[in-house]
């Protein structure tokens, strides 16, 4: 087991190419940190602890391969995660992320991209746990499926009774592209405490016969058109990747395969 303990400030990302198939992330009271996973197929089983007021932004990236990854994150007293997954890959992804907001004024801030093509199957079941109150959560999922891809995405969030002033808010979109392709999304939310604010929605559908229809009009080709609103699908995710190089590189992996 690999293990990656955050102690002091780390001014610049962390970026893993290789690791174990057991990956322990530990970020240490009021540190802040920023982690990159990059297409790492071997790795199977990330444990994350943020303990109380530490801050982490963690991204997974895997554009290529076979991917089979379960995650257990732990929140503590107002720690902040923001998780980050990126995938585009024609072979099989399966994602199972667990958050367990423990105590007071913990939050996570999820947000998946998945781009499916050939007949990949993908699949992401993720949970939020409501432990305490005062904990927030915001789940985002984004899916492109492609040629005879199938994705489906299991969003669950559960606020436990006595969690008072929680907050879990789910959106999931999907842009269903080939002509064999399938999108099943699934957002639950489970709540046994009234005091609460929660909010769940998915919309899928295919590309915009109107937005389509204008930019072919300005000389875009249909493929060119089509390419530009899903670069624009996918915006939201890049806008959120300080290093300017892993975001030039996603960018050309995501418009490379979408040719």
């Amino acid at each position: 087991m690999a293990t990656i303990k955050i102690d002091k400030p780390a001014p610049n990302p962390i970026v893993i190419e290789d690791s174990d198939e057991k990956q322990l992330i530990h970020v240490l009271p009021l540190q802040n940190a920023t982690l990159y996973h990059k297409n790492n197929n071997g790795i199977k089983h990330v444990i994350i602890t943020l303990e109380k007021a530490a801050k982490l932004t963690y991204l997974l990236w895997q554009k290529a391969g076979e991917l089979n990854v379960r995650y257990d994150i732990y929140l503590k007293q107002d720690a902040e995660l923001t998780f980050y997954s990126m995938t585009s890959s024609n072979e099989n992804i399966l994602m199972n992320p667990t958050v367990y907001l423990q105590e007071q004024g913990a939050k996570v801030q999820i947000m998946n991209v998945f781009l499916a093509l050939g007949k990949a199957e993908v699949s992401c079941d993720s949970n939020i746990l409501h432990e305490q109150g005062s904990t927030i959560s915001n789940h985002e999922s984004y899916i492109i499926a492609l040629d005879q891809a199938v994705v489906k995405v299991n969003n669950n969030s559960k606020i436990v009774k006595g969690a008072k002033g929680s907050n879990a808010n789910q959106v999931t979109k999907g842009l269903n592209i080939g002509d064999n392709s399938q999108i099943i999304a699934d957002p639950n939310l489970f709540i046994e405490e009234h005091d609460v604010i929660a909010h769940h929605g998915a919309a899928i559908g295919s590309l915009n016969k109107d937005e389509l229809f204008y930019l072919m009009s300005r000389g875009l080709t249909e493929e060119q058109a089509s390419k530009i609103i899903i670069m624009g699908f996918l915006q939201p995710l890049l806008d959120h990747i300080t290093d300017e190089l892993t975001k030039t590189e996603i960018k050309e992996d995501f418009e490379h395969k979408l040719k």
